[in-house]
């Protein structure tokens, strides 16, 4: 009985991950939401502002590959994009956007970022 839960979770890893992170962030109740940009820009270390968007943007690709029955075109899209050698400037100038909407969380802000780049 065991071996078939474990094989049903391994066979349905990506949606189960899913799944769980959602359940994980529920369970947090109210105090867990999506962070603003201006929680992020005034609240967060340079580091850590680092840390959370590329989590966001890394969420985003994984969920566009998914979307798109495991091609990994848009992956690779919004990964380069965010990743290029020139990420300081990049990232500066995303800090820029932030500040403009303060008051939006800042996964809303990278899709539409992401999407003026790299489509839907």
């Amino acid at each position: 009985m065991l071996g078939k839960s474990v094989a049903k979770l391994t066979t349905y890893s990506p949606l189960s991950a899913i799944i769980l992170a959602s359940a994980a962030f529920l369970a947090g109740g109210k105090d867990a939401a999506a962070l603003t940009a201006r929680e992020v820009t005034e609240n967060m270390s340079s580091d850590a502002q680092f840390a959370y968007i590329s989590g966001v943007v890394d969420g985003l690709a994984f969920a566009r590959w998914l979307a798109h029955d495991r091609d990994d075109t848009g992956m690779q899209c919004i990964l380069d994009w965010f990743y290029r050698s020139d990420q300081r400037e990049r990232f500066n100038a995303r800090m820029d956007w932030f500040e403009q909407h303060p008051d939006q969380q800042v996964s809303t802000l990278m899709y539409a970022l992401i999407r003026e780049e790299c489509g839907e």
